[in-house]
């Protein structure tokens, strides 16, 4: 046991991206449990809910490590498989038990058709993205879609688990709103994850949107991608205005969060224009791709709460 633990330890060696989809995939389904109320929280399933985000991260990000080992001894070096820090038949044994554990994880906590084909969608996509002989991962257009679906997917089997989509109403309208955002969102964003390994990337055979057009392009869609998704997730929300006053928290928070994050997308878009330098930097491009999404979702269930707490103080609605 203790050796599976150091192992764990090791080979992760992205372990900012795995806390943050841990801190995502519990913030979502926090989010669609406290949709209905504060009173009876399922402590039990939100645990279920926290290994199920850890275990499908750190499945996705070895077995990745062990497709693109060779790419990465190039534009990673340091990463625990490419430095021969880690033996390859003790990273399939991690990604063996990883899928063992979302697995039964997953299927606890689903309670609706939807979560069952999520769950199997967001499994199967993110094997499929780095599997050796399939890696549907280096190719422009299949491994865009399938990074997004198993993502996509991910948001969508957490939330169908809660009850804001079994008990809420216009629950399952706003759970495909919040699925759709990030899909856009992150399909406008991808782009930027290639521009630091064109040359590991063209060695290893694999090709990207960013090898076909040129950076300005390439700032281009990730400008729209920091700003569209957040306008229209805006006008989509306010387009609900039930009067019912659960609903009208849920919808005001959306939109608060909508107006927060085209904000700071003008804010990022203004320095990514003018200083599209640090994007061949893996770090930098990682942050700015990945952690307006992240804190879009981390932040629901905290806007939830302050409208919540808002109107309940003042007795006015907020943002209606």
């Amino acid at each position: 046991m203790g050796h599976i633990i150091s192992l764990f330890i090791t080979i992760n060696c992205r372990w900012e991206s795995t806390m943050a989809a841990v801190l995502m995939t519990t913030s979502l389904f926090i989010f669609g449990e406290v949709s209905v109320g504060y009173e009876h929280l399922p402590i039990f399933r939100i645990i279920l809910a926290i290994l199920f985000g850890f275990f499908t991260q750190v499945l996705a990000c070895v077995l990745n490590d062990i497709t693109d080992i060779k790419i990465d001894k190039i534009n990673h070096p340091q990463r625990p498989l490419a430095s021969g820090k880690i033996d390859i038949r003790e990273a399939w044994l991690v990604v063996v038990i990883c899928l063992i554990f979302a697995l039964a994880c997953g299927l606890t906590l689903a309670s609706s058709n939807l979560s069952y084909v999520s769950l199997i969608t967001h499994l199967c996509c993110s094997i499929l993205y780095s599997f050796p002989g399939i890696r549907l991962s280096r190719n422009w257009i299949t491994g865009p879609l399938t990074l997004i679906t198993a993502f996509s997917s991910h948001v969508l089997f957490t939330l169908s688990c809660t009850s804001l989509y079994h008990s809420v109403l216009y629950g399952q309208q706003l759970v495909f709103l919040i699925v759709s955002t990030t899909a856009m969102h992150h399909i406008l964003i991808n782009p930027m994850k290639d521009v630091g390994d064109l040359k590991g990337d063209a060695i290893g055979g694999a090709t990207s949107l960013a090898m076909w057009i040129p950076l300005w392009a390439t700032n281009c869609i990730v400008v729209t991608g920091y700003i569209l998704p957040w306008i229209l997730l805006y006008i989509r929300a306010d387009s609900f205005a039930p009067s019912i006053d659960q609903v009208i928290g849920i919808v005001a928070s959306l939109k608060v969060l909508a107006i927060t994050f085209c904000v700071a997308g003008l804010v990022m878009s203004y320095y990514l224009l003018f200083d599209p330098v640090p994007l061949i930097y893996y770090r930098y491009s990682t942050i700015t791709r990945l952690l307006p999404l992240y804190l879009f979702h981390v932040g629901q269930p905290i806007a939830l709460s302050l409208v919540r707490l808002y109107n309940s103080h003042t007795g006015a609605t907020f943002l209606k």
